[in-house]
């Protein structure tokens, strides 16, 4: 009820995705602005200049680092929790026999996870690396093939309101693939990456593999996502839409 009557009451409301928007407007009647999130300004300028083709010698220490043999990496981050859906990465490990997995995150699902993964015969190709540093991070985006965010709806129906760590593959100059629920939509689409049914490993092996199998149209998706994330999904661009929109909706002077 708090909660209703703070939007109802509001005289603008921010939303992260268009699906959060929608939720504010079927919970409260009342409408959002989308602005989207984003990353810190300079991310996406250090990024280019660090994953460019000059960067190889670095994805072939890094990944000699993890424990990687040849074959395509394919990454996840985030918390190991049930409704990442990170098991999915695990099925589709069993499915491709070459792909090499790694998963950086912490979370209460990890340990069980782990030995799913034993179990399954994946111990040589699924790296858990927990929690990363900052800089680990970014070094592993950049020497995987692929990102993948599988996030589900949990029990009681949350989902991924965006996805920010789209944006950050992205960055580092990984083509994405992710699940065809919540916020990630507005982030990937048929021309900025990949999407897949977070039920059915088949529907995503067919993502990962088209991805992998065409790199130059992988590149271009890569690009177009940049472009996006110079556009629009920056906290410069984003701070700019929110004042101009707080601008818009402030009483005249004098007004209460």
């Amino acid at each position: 009820t708090r909660t209703r009557e703070v939007l109802q009451r509001a005289s603008v409301r921010f939303a992260n995705s268009t699906y959060t928007a929608g939720l504010i407007e079927q919970f409260s009647g009342s409408s959002a602005v989308v602005t989207g999130c984003g990353l810190s300004p300079g991310v996406l300028q250090r990024e280019v200049e660090r994953s460019g083709p000059e960067a190889a010698d670095d994805h072939d220490g890094v990944r000699a680092s993890v424990g990687l043999s040849e074959g395509p990496v394919l990454s996840f981050l985030g918390r190991v929790v049930p409704d990442k859906n990170v098991e999915m990465l695990l099925h589709l490990a069993r499915e491709m026999p070459g792909l090499q997995v790694v998963v950086m995150g912490d979370g209460k699902d990890r340990r069980r996870l782990m030995d799913v993964s034993a179990r399954l015969g994946l111990t040589a190709r699924v790296h858990w690396l927990g929690l990363v540093p900052e800089a680990k991070k970014w070094e592993v985006l950049r020497a995987s093939d692929v990102f993948c965010l599988p996030s589900r709806p949990n029990d009681e129906g949350s989902v991924e309101g965006f996805g920010i760590v789209l944006l950050e593959a992205t960055a580092a100059g990984t083509p994405v693939v992710a699940a065809r629920v919540g916020g990630m939509v507005d982030v990937v689409d048929e021309t900025t990456g990949a999407l897949f049914d977070p039920d059915d490993v088949r529907d995503l092996q067919r993502a990962v593999e088209r991805t992998l199998a065409h790199p130059d149209a992988a590149r271009q998706a890569v690009e177009r996502l940049r472009q996006r994330i110079r556009d629009r999904y920056n906290w410069a661009a984003i701070a700019e839409h929110v004042l101009g929109r707080l601008h818009d909706a402030a009483p005249p002077d004098g007004a209460r």
